[in-house]
């Protein structure tokens, strides 16, 4: 099979494909893996050095999927009220994930996996995805509690296979893994999340599964490789660097227990193509009562809405890409349930230009301040996948070469209701351009 790939302008034409299967190094002989039961909370595979390019968009971790509600892996049922987020399924058990050559220089690595997929995943899916080929995949369901019965309740399991989402998985760029002319084998490198972070009630109280857990079994790597051209193969065996242009995500991480919200990061980064979060108030992280990766607005000690009244994006000090402040609706009006279309749209496009997002989850039902016209937001009962808000700006989505925030810090400014003792953490996600440069079997990142 003969495919021609367009990399740095380049056509490199590959003279064949080649499956491949490989299972994790640190496997246990029973072969399961899980975070609280085994003590083995770390997946590593390792994709050897070969002259070969490795396809990104074709590699998937599969495995199986399996849920108990106490130590003696009794499965839940109805009435133990177990719950996992229902937008993202299997990926909330992926805490972070890197990927490295076996020198162990770092090329990518996404902090706070699960909640960048829970920020990330709705917006570029639809409910039908959800429901059908994604689901099936991931083990997602817009319907929270056909995915507990379906996902959680399921006494034998589930099967799952899911692409690796990162930059440089899903980049055009296949991967060189010589270490003559490429990265030199890749290693990947996942650590799972807690089980208290990954499940949780259904109401108010956990203790009926208080010591439950998740297991995995039959994990393993697929994709494929291909092989360039002899002529190609040559060309790439006597040039002396190798380029690759990827794009990648960097997780930040502040908090805010006031009315006047100022964040100040140095980001490090020199080609910023966008940024967007989202909140969740830190009583809700690592608790089995509430959902950890829930995607919301601020919310006060009592779940009253701690509504935005306005959010100032800035560069230097000085108000960037946006010359004015972003006004809400809820200035004027803070009974308002639903969310203010600006915030709305401008963390969409940070993730995916607005006038081509074809397609996504995130709509009137699941982006909201308050649940119907009650004073707080009862953000278990959302369907269509729950809650899924944030905030966001693009930078340059014309170009794609990005804003430099390598010496410059990034700010935000948020003026916001939020009048008890009640700490709101906001995971922020820095979408940024990275380059590896590949010379004598040595590896360079710029970002």
């Amino acid at each position: 099979m003969k495919i021609i790939i367009y990399i740095n302008y380049i056509y490199i034409r590959m003279a064949e494909t080649r499956h491949f299967q490989i299972v994790p190094d640190n496997t246990q002989s029973d072969g399961k893996l899980s975070y609280d039961k085994s003590g083995n909370p770390t997946i590593r595979i390792r994709i050897p050095d070969t002259e070969r390019h490795l396809l990104g968009g074709t590699v998937r971790l599969n495995g199986k999927f399996q849920v108990f509600k106490d130590a003696a892996e009794n499965p839940p049922v109805d009435a133990t009220g177990m719950r996992m987020h229902e937008s993202i399924g299997v990926y909330s058990i992926i805490d972070s994930i890197t990927f490295q050559n076996f020198k162990g220089d770092t090329i990518e690595k996404i902090e706070n996996y699960n909640r960048f997929c829970s920020t990330f995943i709705p917006v570029g899916n639809s409910k039908q995805d959800s429901y059908n080929s994604f689901g099936t995949c991931a083990l997602t369901m817009p319907n929270y509690e056909l995915q507990r019965k379906s996902v959680v309740n399921q006494t034998v399991g589930n099967s799952f296979s899911i692409p690796l989402i990162s930059g440089l998985m899903n980049g055009y760029n296949p991967i060189p893994l010589s270490s003559t002319w490429g990265v030199g084998g890749l290693e990947i490198i996942i650590n799972l999340a807690p089980s208290a972070n990954v499940f949780f009630s259904s109401d108010d109280s956990s203790a009926s599964f208080t010591g439950g857990f998740y297991e995995l079994s039959n994990v393993n790597l697929t994709g494929e490789t291909a092989i360039p051209e002899p002529e190609m193969l040559q060309q790439l065996q006597t040039q002396k660097q190798n380029i690759i242009e990827y794009n990648t995500i960097n997780s930040f991480y502040q908090s805010v227990n006031s009315t006047n919200a100022v964040f100040s990061m140095n980001l490090g980064l020199s080609r910023v193509l966008s940024v967007f979060g989202t909140f969740v108030p830190t009583s809700f992280i690592n608790n089995l009562v509430e959902d950890g990766l829930a995607t919301l607005y601020p919310v006060n000690t009592d779940k009253t809405p701690a509504v935005i009244q306005s959010v100032i994006w800035q560069r230097a000090g000085e108000r960037f890409p946006f010359l004015y402040n972003i006004d809400t609706v809820h200035k004027d009006n803070a009974e308002n349930r639903f969310s203010d279309s600006q915030i709305t749209r401008n963390y969409l496009s940070a993730i995916k230009t607005f006038s081509q997002l074809g397609r996504t989850m995130v709509s009137t039902q699941t982006n909201q301040v308050a649940t119907n016209d009650a004073a707080e937001l009862r953000y278990k009962d959302f369907d269509d996948g729950g809650s899924m808000s944030g905030i966001g700006v693009s930078y340059d989505h014309i170009s794609n070469n990005g804003v430099s925030f390598k010496n410059t810090p990034l700010g935000i400014q948020i003026n916001l209701d939020l009048d008890s003792d009640n700490p709101q953490g906001l995971y922020l996600f820095a979408h940024n351009k990275n380059t590896i440069i590949i010379s004598n079997g040595n590896v360079q990142v710029i970002s």
